[in-house]
């Protein structure tokens, strides 16, 4: 991720525990967790994302960028 940049996760809007959304918050920043991106799409390549990841060869996450700065 670049520097000031915002991670969102699907999961963060979910009923999970904040405390373990806290320890790998916790994990990440001390590096004990390194989050592993393989690609990243924009919102309007949504299709080609998925079917970047369902050919079953990713090696890290797919990241869609839903805020276009421009």
């Amino acid at each position: 991720m670049k520097k000031g940049g915002r991670f969102v996760s699907v999961k963060s809007i979910t009923y999970e525990k904040t405390e373990y959304l806290d320890f790998l918050q916790k994990a990440v920043h001390e590096g004990k967790l390194k989050p592993i991106v393989d690609r990243t799409y924009h919102l309007e390549q949504i299709v080609e994302a998925n079917e970047y990841a369902d050919l079953g060869h990713k090696k890290g996450n797919v990241v869609i960028n839903v805020i276009a700065f421009g």
